[in-house]
């Protein structure tokens, strides 16, 4: 790797010029935000020495999809193998593996969250598409009460499949981030039987996807809610949703 530092100050829709001395491509970006994250991004393997590289957590994501784990680690040493993922095809794969997992959530059709202009919300201006994406992905994380460490780690843990992903986005109940939105498998193990059911945990409500019928899900405090008219009547919950 080419060592080389810079320094700039961002606009106030989150736009910078940034000149790197001594730099070379592939490359990847750190910035701490003060007394926030610390985010990546990623320039790929070319010539050129004018290049666009926004710096979100959607390139947050897509460096870690690049690297196969953390970008962190990624960024802090950056060798000849972690310069090989970053070829135009591998950055490339990386947004697609970013987009699938999102999709349905956050829609990425068209967009390149890493070179595609971005321009913030600022005052009573709107942010553009990529400002909208980011919105999106955030009020997901908030609505899921996820982290994005926390989804990062999942991406990069099931690459080839979206619905680990697309799973812990779903919105949570406001007392337990185990308990989500979505279809699921009950099963009674003593009655010998199973049923399907949705779960909504946002109004706390299950409906047998059976029957239709539809019943209340009581906050008992500690991940435990309660279910009438069942023996036992309460359902434990714990962080990865598993439900007993």
């Amino acid at each position: 790797s080419a060592p080389g530092s810079g320094s700039a100050t961002t606009g106030a829709d989150g736009r910078f010029t940034l000149k790197i001395d001594n730099a070379a491509r592939p490359c990847v970006l750190s910035v701490t935000a003060p007394g926030g994250p610390t985010l990546h991004s990623v320039v790929e393997a070319g010539t050129g020495t004018d290049v666009v590289a926004n710096v979100t957590p959607l390139t947050e994501l897509i460096a870690a999809a690049a690297a196969g784990g953390d970008a962190a680690a990624m960024f802090a040493s950056f060798d000849a193998q972690a310069q090989a993922k970053l070829a135009p095809a591998g950055v490339s794969s990386a947004q697609q593996t970013v987009a699938l997992a999102l999709s349905g959530i956050v829609d990425l059709a068209g967009i390149d969250p890493i070179k595609d202009p971005l321009v913030a919300a600022n005052g009573g201006n709107a942010g553009n598409a990529l400002d909208q994406k980011l919105d999106a992905l955030g009020a997901a994380l908030a609505d899921a009460q996820t982290t994005l460490s926390e989804l990062s780690a999942a991406l990069v843990a099931n690459p080839g499949s979206p619905s680990p992903v697309q799973t812990i986005l779903q919105p949570a109940a406001a007392s337990c981030a185990g308990l989500r939105n979505g279809n699921y498998r009950v099963i009674d193990v003593i009655g010998g039987y199973s049923d399907r059911i949705k779960i909504d945990a946002k109004a706390l409500t299950a409906t047998n996807l059976g029957d239709g019928e539809t019943f209340p899900l009581s906050d008992a405090g500690g991940r435990q809610f309660g279910i009438p008219g069942t023996d036992p009547s309460t359902m434990l919950v714990n962080k990865s949703g598993v439900s007993v």
